[in-house]
């Protein structure tokens, strides 16, 4: 008998075999069907993995997406921030360019960066920008595979502002003479000040109403004269600053004034 020439099948099979051979495509297929496919002869400059999940796995092989941010957290406002992205991938993939858009939570920072990915170090992309105060949730994703870095927490702390009214606190004392005291004769009040070159007013007080007008303080011991009606009186006096101190009121003065007639 003569020799028998391929069957239907073979030469069907033949035939793919023929279509696919120079197209040498590799097919990884991870579980969940998470499944990437390139062309190992295609131009690794422009090469595309199709993977639409952001696992850090893409097959049996891997890519890494690693996200830095300087100076160290947490900083002043205004300061000038530097995000750096460094892709890296399994050997078995082949080496490409892809871009990496910076992420403020959900907040693009800039437009894409390109880098190169591939099985050795360096391969970074870098943006600098100036955050707002606050907690910021920093993350870079790499296309076109779409796989997110690790998520940097970046806190950006408020200016101090100038040291308001009352960061230096204040005493002020009251004495009196005299005591007890006799009507027709004015009472002399004697307020001091601490520390000293607090400056403000000091207003005099017997119980809830103001003796005078408030009187500056420009050293640290302010006095006035108060004619005050017989009977019980209670006295203080508060210190409101103007530079910086801190508001004060004394303890209080009890004062009697007797009638000048003894009657």
């Amino acid at each position: 008998m003569g020799r028998r020439g391929p069957t239907p099948l073979r030469r069907l099979f033949r035939l793919l075999l023929t279509f696919l051979r120079p197209l040498r495509v590799r097919v990884f297929v991870q579980a969940g069907a998470d499944v990437s496919v390139y062309n190992s002869q295609s131009n690794p400059a422009s090469h595309a993995y199709l993977h639409a999940s952001p696992s850090p796995t893409i097959g049996p092989f891997h890519v890494y997406v690693n996200l830095s941010v300087t100076p160290t957290s947490p900083v002043p406002a205004g300061t000038t921030e530097m995000l750096t992205a460094t892709a890296t991938q399994d050997a078995e993939l082949t080496p490409g360019f892809g871009s990496v858009q910076f992420m403020d939570g959900a907040t693009e920072l800039g437009a894409p960066v390109q880098v190169f990915v591939g099985d050795f170090s360096g391969n970074t992309a870098s943006i600098t920008t100036t955050l707002t105060p606050g907690t910021h949730s920093l993350t870079a994703m790499l296309s076109p595979s779409f796989h997110v870095s690790n998520t940097v927490t970046y806190v950006v702390n408020p200016l101090t502002p100038p040291p308001p009214a009352g960061t230096t606190p204040t005493t002020i004392t009251l004495q009196v003479f005299p005591n007890p005291g006799l009507t027709f004769f004015p009472e002399f009040l004697i307020a001091q000040v601490s520390p000293f070159g607090a400056t403000g007013t000091v207003q005099f007080f017997d119980g809830t109403t103001a003796i005078g007008a408030p009187v500056p303080v420009t050293g640290d011991v302010v006095f006035t004269f108060a004619p005050l009606a017989e009977g019980a009186h209670t006295l203080t006096a508060v210190f409101s600053p103007t530079n910086g101190f801190g508001a004060s009121t004394s303890t209080t003065v009890s004062v009697t004034v007797n009638s000048l007639f003894g009657l």
